[in-house]
């Protein structure tokens, strides 16, 4: 079994109007989590990339949310399978995602 990779997703927190658009997302974090890699994400639980995390988790797949302070009393996931990390900014947000 190859080792498992991080992946970084990067998309809209925001929701879109269409269901069938929104669940596209859904396979994504299926996929991540299946393949047994990490997905990695910019913490918030909203639109696509909430449906990306929330899809992952259901399949108790690993993920690491990474957000600044000025957004960190969002809700996060309640899972064994996920870990929060908290940035002082927006930029050192990034730069950690980029090193994970």
């Amino acid at each position: 079994m190859s080792k498992p990779k991080n992946i970084v997703v990067f998309c809209g927190a925001s929701t879109p109007t269409n269901q069938k658009i929104l669940n596209c997302f859904r396979p994504l974090g299926e996929i991540i989590a299946l393949k047994k890699h990490i997905l990695v994400y910019g913490g918030e639980l909203k639109g696509g990339m909430g449906m990306i995390v929330k899809s992952s988790l259901d399949l108790k797949g690993n993920v690491i949310g990474v957000t600044p302070s000025c957004y960190a009393q969002t809700k996060q996931p309640d899972s064994p399978y996920y870990k929060h990390i908290v940035t002082e900014s927006l930029s050192q947000r990034k730069n950690h995602m980029h090193k994970i």
